[in-house]
């Protein structure tokens, strides 16, 4: 029937020009509005740009008695071609139609392809302006991240070359020019330096290359690979014996140039055999004295000072040795070696010859213990040596003598200088010894911290040759501090100060008491020994300690010992350790004698990673005394957890997303301390997949575009390892539908004989679209896009053409063409168009009709047979 129709345009046209004039138009269809045609000629243009990125080809399409198919080709950057005849195919119908002039034109459609050509119109795309990862320092040299642009450009001009722009940190880094994949080429070290920034461009290829940039920020993490440096291997320091408890010594110092808990260095003393003279703050490192000094006891103390870093996964500790030299105070007065001194003279003695030496001692340095001496009252009978001591004889002693008590007074040197006194009696020879104690030496005990009036002794002198003198008592030495009293008629000495008698001071006193009776004088000792009482609780070296232990240690595994001291004596002074509080589970044991802290349990960081010790020294005394100390015990995190990655949600993302689009994130846990955790897919995942995973984020990009059509759902299998352990997690990414497929119709176009004496409701044709999208999207709906004097409807739902009226009603044609438009149910909506052409069959409905009821012929004679008229 069509190729009748345009056979009749032929014939009508060769026997009426008029008839031969074409009108050409467009039909609706998707893109139509993108191109004019125009009428008279059929040459068909661009009415706007075009973009290749966002529809590729457009198909205009229609039927004529023998189809001809036209392609064109343009380039997206909206020129104006002609276009020209020749096959191709393609997707998207618009109709292009021809019809001629007569009262009953006829029609004929072509189908023009349109391929729209790329032009480089795109730069390359990275997902974002700057990306910041954070590894540790000191990694192997390896990959460390991975660019990804995208280009919607086709060939070269969306080929992608990646390079690093500007400061590579000489040569530190390189990028892989194809895959975008940015690796070190050697160890990094944060503390030389801690950030690092890339710029990275990727190009393409295009005539007139486009690019664009992102910025790669690397952060490098910590280790720790530094150990506490001291600025001295030694230090030296002078101070005075007489400096107060706390006063500063000298302080410490050492560095780290690590970061954080890494570089924080606390400070301690260690192999210190001062037993606790001197302290140490663990922050500043100044060292102070913790008890009073004494040159004589001690000139020098040598200590090794420690500096270790807070690191929990092992810290590092340096030492230093520092030698403290206690000068010299003028703190001790000079003692006689014997006090009182008898001495004898005669009538025969000579003038200057030496009748005895006082010889006495200082304990002090140079001139705090140079010693001189000094008669303390004018003497005109005796003369001293300051130097040696030596007492001479003035002149002869005379007849009458009854001998002389001479008081010597020894000093120092010091400033101010420090003196005692030396007793010295000088006896005629032969004279009889009238005045004398009953005892040259008397013994007593006392306990220490008595109270004022307790009894101490009783001395007792006579004189048989006088028993009617009377005789007086006085403590000549001994009495430092006053603190006893003598009767001085009864001869009885008690203590006149409450707790003034210190066993840890002086543990035995002498006392020289002397006997007058106006004549004569005599001496005696009174020594004086004294009880200890449990008055002194034990003293721990220092306040609080710190130490580490690494976790996983074997039982009974050696920590540390703490050593206190307790200045009474005997079971007073006998020190027993004990933990009083703080030992969660009975984690540790402690050496009730030796203080050895030591392991009781296997320890484990990531149940208790420290620990709180109070330990208590107690004395066996009656009452027992105590003190306390503190010990930290920080646990040392050993690598012996895996990482595990939590169960994760599916991850929902839409297809058709460009490359370098992050889909989730993947955080494994690891309960040990500063794991560096990398991510990665398992092995076999196929080089092709549309997944990668960044190396130290466990950021999952796209490598390419997902289309939900050709698979909906992806299990990645990603592997988290600490360098020791490695687990799996899953991650499920389910791809949603996006409407980017048109309907498609199961044929390009419909034809249909029809009789012209159909009637109503009659079924025409049913046409039939597929949908590759889901959903909504993949919903279809038909619709008449035209009907002759609205003579045909169709059934939305299924495609189903029927005659609204009968046929003869509708046209007197012998061709109808209906156009039917397929749309889905997306966002933005998406259709096509097909053609359903109906041929209408005459029908011998009508019989012949004559022009005229009757027809006269005149007719010549002689006509010829066969003649018309």
């Amino acid at each position: 029937m069509r190729a009748a129709g345009l056979r009749s345009r032929s014939a009508l046209s060769a026997s009426r020009e008029e008839n031969a004039v074409v009108w050409y138009s467009l039909l609706p269809g998707p893109g139509y509005e993108l191109f004019g045609i125009n009428p008279y000629t059929g040459l068909i243009t661009t009415t706007s740009y075009l973009d290749r990125e966002q529809q590729q080809h457009y198909t205009l399409r229609g039927e004529i008695e023998s189809p001809i198919n036209v392609t064109c080709t343009c380039l997206d950057c909206g020129r104006q071609p002609e276009y020209r005849p020749g096959p191709q195919t393609g997707p998207g119908p618009t109709s292009v139609q021809a019809r001629d002039s007569s009262t009953r034109p006829l029609t004929g459609t072509a189908t023009v392809l349109c391929s729209v050509l790329d032009d480089n119109d795109n730069p390359p795309e990275f997902m974002h302006s700057s990306f910041q990862i954070s590894l540790p320092e000191n990694l192997p040299p390896g990959i460390v991240h991975t660019a990804q642009a995208s280009d919607p450009d086709n060939g070269e001009n969306g080929t992608i070359h990646y390079s690093i722009q500007g400061d590579d940190y000489r040569g530190r880094f390189t990028i892989n020019s194809h895959t975008g994949v940015v690796s070190t080429t050697q160890l990094l070290d944060r503390e030389e330096k801690q950030n690092y920034t890339l710029n990275i461009q990727a190009r393409d290829y295009g005539p007139t290359p486009l690019s664009s940039s992102t910025q790669l920020q690397l952060l490098l993490l910590d280790q720790n690979d530094n150990i506490p440096s001291f600025r001295s291997k030694s230090y030296h320091a002078s101070v005075s014996e007489g400096l107060p408890v706390g006063a500063e010594v000298l302080r410490v110092g050492a560095v780290d140039p690590d970061e954080g808990a890494n570089g924080d260095i606390t400070y301690s003393l260690t192999d210190d055999s001062s037993q606790g003279t001197f302290s140490v703050d663990a922050t500043t490192g100044v060292i102070r004295i913790t008890r009073a000094l004494d040159r004589e006891s001690r000139a020098q103390y040598t200590l090794r000072a420690v500096a270790t870093d807070g690191c929990t996964q092992g810290p590092l500790s340096s030492m230093a040795s520092v030698t403290i030299q206690v000068e010299d105070v003028n703190d001790n007065m000079p003692v006689c070696d014997q006090n009182p001194i008898n001495a004898w003279v005669s009538m025969r003695t000579l003038p200057n010859q030496i009748v005895t030496t006082v010889t006495a001692r200082d304990e002090d340095q140079g001139e705090n213990g140079t010693i001189h001496f000094l008669l303390s009252d004018e003497e005109n009978l005796f003369d001293i040596n300051a130097e040696s001591g030596e007492i001479s004889l003035r002149r002869r002693v005379r007849a009458g003598f009854s001998g002389r008590k001479l008081q010597v007074e020894v000093s120092d040197r010091g400033r101010p200088a420090l003196t005692s006194t030396c007793l010295v009696f000088i006896h005629l020879k032969g004279e009889h010894e009238g005045l004398q104690f009953t005892s040259k030496v008397y013994n007593s005990t006392a306990k220490e911290n008595s109270r004022a009036g307790t009894w101490i002794a009783k001395v007792e002198a006579s004189d048989q040759t006088n028993s009617r003198q009377r005789i007086t008592y006085t403590i000549f030495s001994g009495n430092e501090n006053h603190v006893f009293s003598i009767n001085r008629h009864t001869g009885e000495i008690r203590l006149q100060k409450d707790n003034s008698l210190d066993f840890e001071a002086s543990p035995e006193i002498q006392l020289v008491v002397l006997a007058d009776n106006g004549l004569q004088m005599a001496h005696c000792r009174v020594s004086v020994t004294l009880l200890d009482i449990n008055d002194n609780a034990p003293l721990f070296e220092h306040s609080g300690y710190r130490t580490a232990v690494w976790e996983g240690q074997v039982l009974n595994t050696y920590i540390m010992q703490v050593f206190a001291s307790d200045a009474d004596s005997g079971e007073n002074g006998q020190i027993e350790y004990s933990i009083v509080s703080g030992n969660l589970n009975e984690a540790f044991i402690l050496d009730s004698v030796r203080g050895i802290l030591a392991t009781n349990v296997v320890l484990d960081r990531e149940i208790t990673p420290s620990y709180k010790l109070v330990l208590q020294a107690a004395d066996r005394g009656t009452p027992p005394l105590s003190s306390t100390t503190t010990i930290r015990v920080q646990v040392v995190d050993v690598n012996d957890n895996s990482p595990a990655i939590p169960p994760m949600e599916p991850v929902l993302i839409a297809e058709n997303l460009p490359a370098g689009y992050m889909v989730t994130q993947v955080t494994a846990n690891d309960v040990d301390l500063s794991s560096t955790i990398t991510y990665s897919f398992t092995d076999n995942l196929s080089t092709s997949s549309p997944f990668a995973i960044d190396r130290y984020t466990g950021v999952v990009t796209l490598t390419r575009a997902l289309d939900h059509e050709e698979q909906t759902e992806y299990t990645l299998t990603v592997w988290a390892s600490d360098t020791i352990h490695q687990t799996t997690g899953e991650v499920t990414v389910q791809v949603l539908d996006v409407n980017d497929n048109a309907p498609v119709f199961t044929q390009v176009s419909y034809q249909v004989e029809l009789s012209e004496l159909v009637s109503a409701d009659t079924l025409v044709a049913s046409v039939s679209a597929t949908d590759r999208d889901s959903g909504l999207n993949g919903e279809i709906t038909y619709r008449l896009l035209s009907s002759p004097l609205q003579g045909f409807y169709i059934q939305p739902n299924n495609g189903s053409v029927f005659t609204n009226r009968p046929l003869k009603a509708i046209t007197h044609s012998n061709l109808i063409h209906l156009l039917v438009e397929a749309s889905d149910g997306g966002d933005p909506i998406r259709s096509t168009v097909t053609s359903i052409d109906i041929l209408i069959l005459d029908t011998n409905d009508h019989a012949p009709l004559f022009h005229q009821d009757i027809y006269t012929l005149t007719v010549p004679e002689d006509t010829h047979t066969d003649t018309t008229s």
